[in-house]
């Protein structure tokens, strides 16, 4: 779980361990970058309030990212869906 690597008399290890945590909080951006994605393609302004919908197997990331994600997308709601496929939004 660490890396190493040496110049001269410098040294740096890095613990490279990814947690649980750090794993929700890699989806929780992967989450946001797609909702941007959408946004743009789908033609939204910047500034639009959105609703958010995503698949059930992305709750547990989501809720504990909700805050951050929501914030940072506008949504005025994060709600989870059986069956779907990606990200669904939609103007608030």
């Amino acid at each position: 779980g660490w890396s190493v690597a040496s110049e001269g008399t410098l040294t740096v290890a890095l613990d490279i361990t990814i947690t649980p945590e750090l794993k929700q909080e890699g989806d929780a951006r992967d989450i946001v970058r797609a909702i941007q994605t959408l946004r743009k393609s789908s033609g939204f302004e910047i500034t639009d309030r959105i609703k958010v919908t995503l698949p059930a197997e992305a709750r547990e990331s989501a809720e504990a990212f909700r805050e951050y994600i929501t914030t940072q997308v506008l949504a005025v709601s994060m709600d989870f869906a059986e069956g779907i496929e990606g990200v669904k939004i939609e103007k608030a």
